[in-house]
């Protein structure tokens, strides 16, 4: 989509934005990407910045991919253990060992078990075009344009404004460069959890004060968002099982269960979904990502590899909330 019809479509796009959180809400890239984005934090664990969303891409219909994963220790209770951190085949409509194993558990009915499920239980993350409009720690990224991942409760934030509850609130296509909103990221420490209740949307304005060669330059500049749940991120499922088994250092059933779908990530219930066809055809036209998820032992302390799974961990635990 040419600029020029992406201003001409910018009210139709929001309708359709409508339509696919609705259809989130009734269905069902790794951490190193320097196209990643995220606000530096003082030694309290907050951070402030501003940023503006920003449409689809050429290309791409929904201006977010939604990625699931998993990442738990073998005995998180006592913090030990190996780490088990892997991308989730629910993503792209495929069977997942862990789903079927927290399953199995919460279908025992006792509290221990059911534990287990909801500490092993899939996360989500949500990638998004931006521009970066204020970053007061690094302000050389201020006008660039970036990809920010955000969990739950940011796109929450999002859907309130596209498609709101109240009959007496006006939808506004937080993704417009015309009529969208810029938002301010405010994060906080509480409790020890990354937090980012304050966070808020401002009033609708034009990006960059209407100068439309600036405009047109961050949509050109806008990376593809498809990659990031690209069917060639995701392991097999019997390789998922068989690290699984050995993070656990125990056999799950050969019986193919229906995957687990949580209702919101601050539910700890659980809801099934439709069996999934194994077999169903990848998109062979997404470009090949190189698949870093890993299984972390206990031996590896010192190596280095530890170290960088506990980072990439601790990132997708700070990310839960957002």
């Amino acid at each position: 989509m040419s600029f020029k019809t992406l201003k001409k479509n910018s009210k139709t796009t929001a309708a359709k934005l409508q339509e696919a959180l609705q259809g989130e809400q009734s269905g069902s890239a790794q951490a190193s990407d320097d196209r990643l984005w995220y606000p530096e934090l003082d030694k309290a664990g907050n951070g402030y910045a501003v940023i503006r969303f920003l449409p689809a891409g050429e290309g791409e219909e929904i201006p977010w991919v939604r990625k699931w994963h998993h990442g738990f220790q073998r005995d998180a209770d006592k913090k030990q253990g190996s780490w088990y951190i892997n991308d989730c085949p629910t993503t792209i409509g495929k069977n997942c060992p862990v789903c079927e194993a927290n399953s199995e558990l919460w279908d025992t009915g006792t509290n221990a078990n059911q534990n287990l499920a909801r500490n092993r239980k899939r996360k989500i993350n949500y990638f998004s075009n931006i521009v970066v409009l204020e970053d007061p720690k690094n302000p050389e990224n201020e006008g660039k344009v970036f990809i920010f991942r955000y969990g739950q409760k940011i796109h929450d934030k999002i859907s309130e404004r596209i498609d709101p509850e109240s009959e007496y609130e006006n939808p506004v296509n937080v993704f417009d460069i015309w009529n969208g909103c810029n938002f301010k990221l405010k994060i906080r420490k509480v409790e020890g959890w990354t937090n980012y209740d304050a966070s808020e949307f401002e009033t609708t304005s034009e990006l960059f004060e209407g100068d439309e060669a600036k405009q047109e330059e961050a949509y050109k500049t806008e990376c593809s968002l498809k990659e990031f749940a690209s069917p060639t991120l995701f392991k097999d499922y019997d390789e998922l099982k068989e690290q699984l088994n050995r993070v656990l250092g125990t056999s799950l059933p050969k019986k193919t269960r229906t995957p687990v779908v949580e209702k919101s990530e601050d539910e700890d219930d659980f809801e099934t979904v439709e069996d999934v066809d194994v077999d169903e055809e990848e998109n062979d036209d997404v470009a090949e990502e190189e698949n870093n998820d890993v299984v972390v032992d206990e031996g590896e302390v010192g190596t280095g590899v530890e170290k960088s799974a506990m980072d990439y961990f601790q990132s997708l635990a700070d990310d839960e909330d957002k």
